[in-house]
């Protein structure tokens, strides 16, 4: 029998966090079709959507408010909670009326033109304003209640606590935010989609169409540049205080120091710190919220949460081709030809530089097709033992063949001379040299042995000039290689009694054995090499590790030279599938 204590240096008490988010999705649709004629038809129809922004029950979430901090000096930014405010931090959109309008007119046999157009409202994006989404008296520390060899007693935390000057969770530290909701974040995205296009039947079983789509979207919180940033300097603040950054190397360099260093004092007369306690940088110490900057030089801005400023563009031209079953053989096909837009603003301070770019999901063409082929009945009359064997087989095929989705531009290398660079802590691109091809070697020709040859040429990007914006996100010719798929399946059921089957089926992908390599590296720096020769990264070069784009599959063997056969990932791999079902 061992009868003794346990000896504890330390304890730490939690208190349990029990929250009730909660929103609600309604939806009212009416339609109705009118054959105004033998050869026109009508269709119309209104719908009616009403999402609430998402709420904790009880009030409990955080975010920021207008009112005093004292974690701050009482700088403006303390957090307000629904239940000490008694408001929403978001407005409801009452207003998603959706009307729709279809038209289809016979033009002559066989030949239809058909039309439509509508709005359509998205879901009311959710509140993401945690965790934690509201403050617990918990005091900071690496043992942040007690040490029991102390005797301190165990002071009890609560939920939920109310505190204001929660954030930052230490006070004079700049690490730590809440929520920043835009009021008009309960407007759901919204989207005018049309179209307009003409349908041919050119036998009783095939059908073409050709078609414009287009479609117009605002309010998108996920597209677009964002304009819902709160730590922006603008060029009159930095010139109220002396500086210009972006041309002068020196007050560049000052904004990382500490705002109560020998240099901000010799600079400004006296230590930059908008409150006691500030332990940042002079560039924090500029921002509209400097208690929460998590900014600094090149980090993530105080962003406000939903903010709707994002709109979308999108112009198609879609064609499709269907054969309907005949013979055993049915056929589908489509053809797409597509440009994909989002707003954009280089100059953040500077609304008439607004302008579009690519999304990041732009793929002007794409070719589908499926195919399907189930042998008929054959030889029935010559051996009924033959055609039983051979009949019902199903062969099936699916192709795509598409651009290559696009290459991101390599990011300034001037540091914080670029305005985006410096003040958003956003991403600022290089611009694009004329004149200068954008590739070495053409990423779709299937020479590319990623070991030693580098495919995007770096003389066609530079750095914008100090103090200038940089250029678009993405170009639309400045792309990698394209995706082919090409997946083949043969199978049959075997119907042996009524409820009893076998089914046998076999898959393939990736048929011809294509190889794909990962698309090239477009961070802006040197080739690197190891000791024998081989390339090991660097702007423009494929590297053996990286995955291909959109594919998560593993790379398959290296041959006995343990290489590649000189591709980054000796490809998709061709994997069959043999299935064997027997269902009773």
């Amino acid at each position: 029998m061992f009868i003794g204590w346990i000896h504890y240096n330390s304890i730490t008490q939690v208190a349990a966090a029990d929250y009730h988010l909660g929103k609600q999705q309604w939806g009212l649709f009416a339609q109705d079709s009118w054959k105004i004629t033998r050869k026109i038809t009508l269709d119309y129809g209104l719908r009616y959507d009403y999402g609430t922004v998402q709420t904790e029950q009880d009030g409990r979430v955080g975010v920021l408010g207008a009112v005093p901090n004292p974690s701050a000096g009482d700088r403006i930014g303390g957090t307000i909670y629904g239940a000490t405010c008694h408001c929403s931090f978001e407005n409801t959109y009452p207003y998603a009326f959706g009307p729709r309008l279809g038209l289809a007119y016979q033009v002559i046999p066989k030949t239809v033109i058909r039309a439509g157009i509508g709005l359509l409202y998205s879901f009311v994006p959710d509140l993401n304003a945690g965790p934690p989404l509201t403050g617990i008296n918990q005091p900071g520390g690496l043992n942040p209640y007690v040490a029991l060899a102390g005797g301190t007693a165990i002071p009890q935390p609560t939920f939920p606590d109310f505190n204001p000057g929660v954030y930052p969770t230490v006070p004079g530290s700049t690490n730590s935010a809440p929520a920043a909701v835009d009021i008009n974040a309960g407007r759901p995205p919204r989207q005018l989609q049309y179209s307009i296009g003409l349908q041919r039947e050119i036998s009783r079983d095939f059908v073409l169409g050709a078609a414009y789509v287009g479609n117009r979207g605002v309010w998108w919180t996920t597209a677009g540049a964002n304009l819902g940033l709160l730590e922006q300097i603008s060029p009159a603040t930095f010139a109220a205080y002396g500086l210009n950054p972006y041309t002068n190397p020196a007050d560049d360099a000052l904004l990382s120091q500490s705002a109560s260093s020998a240099a901000a004092v010799q600079r400004f007369g006296h230590a930059l710190t908008p409150y006691a306690g500030f332990n940042g940088t002079v560039l924090q110490a500029l921002e509209a919220y400097p208690q929460f900057s998590t900014a600094g030089l090149g980090g993530t801005p105080l962003t406000m949460t939903n903010a709707p400023t994002g709109n979308t563009y999108y112009d198609s031209l879609q064609m499709t081709g269907t054969k309907r079953l005949s013979h055993g053989l049915q056929v589908n096909g489509t053809f797409t030809w597509s440009k994909a837009l989002v707003s954009t603003r280089e100059d953040f301070w500077n609304p008439a530089s607004s302008s579009k770019t690519y999304q990041s999901t732009d793929q002007p063409f794409l070719f589908n097709s499926n195919i399907v082929y189930t042998v008929p009945k054959v030889l029935e009359s010559f051996n009924k033992v033959v055609s039983q064997l051979a009949r019902d087989w199903q062969v099936g095929v699916f192709l795509q063949y598409g651009s290559g989705f696009l290459l991101t531009p390599p990011t300034v290398t001037n540091g914080g001379l670029n305005p985006l660079t410096q003040v958003e802590g956003g991403t600022s691109y290089m611009l694009r040299v004329p004149g200068q091809p954008l590739y070495l070697k053409n990423p779709n020709c299937g020479c590319i042995n990623p070991y030693d040859d580098q495919i995007l040429n770096p003389a066609a990007w530079e750095n914008p000039a100090a103090g200038q914006w940089g250029g678009n996100a993405y170009y639309g010719d400045f792309r990698g290689g394209w995706r082919p798929q090409e997946n083949f399946n043969f199978g049959r059921n075997f119907r042996i009694r009524e409820n009893m089957n076998f089914q046998i089926r076999a898959e393939f992908v990736n048929i011809f054995n294509r190889t794909y390599l990962g698309y090239p590296s477009t961070t802006y720096i040197p080739v690197s090499r190891n000791p024998a020769g081989q390339i090991t990264g660097g702007f423009g070069t494929v590297n053996e590790t990286l995955a291909p784009y959109s594919y998560s599959l593993p790379s398959a063997p290296a041959n006995q030279n343990g290489v590649c056969s000189g591709d980054a990932l000796c490809g998709l791999p061709r994997t069959g599938t043999l299935i064997g079902r027997f269902s009773f």
